[in-house]
């Protein structure tokens, strides 16, 4: 999500040590530590490949996490954390779609911007 994204709208009391909970932050924090990878594997284009399907195999486990928690969670805080999903998607999409510009065009500085959009997942 954007930097400015509210981090704190996702806690549901007596839920943080749930392992979904826990499984959520898990993976969240691995898809970010991938992406940090992303700026200095671009000038390598084999490790370049395989960043960017380790951040796909990220996103699908964030999102199958996210929907473990959707799950486990109360009715009333279901819809933010269906909201987080959608933003979710809509920034890994975007991300995405910089990257296949950037194979098209070698535009190293687009996909920096575009990263930074959504590496502070839920």
């Amino acid at each position: 999500m954007h930097d400015s994204s509210p981090t704190n709208d996702l806690i549901v009391s007596g839920y943080e040590q749930n392992a979904d909970y826990k499984e959520l932050t898990k993976r969240a924090i691995e898809l970010r530590r991938v992406l940090s990878r992303v700026p200095e594997e671009m000038s390598d284009r084999h490790a370049f490949l395989e960043t960017i399907k380790l951040i796909a195999s990220s996103i699908k486990k964030l999102l199958e996490a996210i929907n473990a928690v959707y799950r486990i969670v109360p009715l009333n805080a279901q819809p933010a954390v269906e909201k987080r999903k959608r933003e979710f998607v809509h920034y890994s999409k975007r991300f995405s779609n910089t990257l296949k510009t950037y194979f098209k065009d070698q535009n190293a500085n687009q996909v920096n911007l575009r990263k930074t959009g959504f590496d502070s997942t839920p």
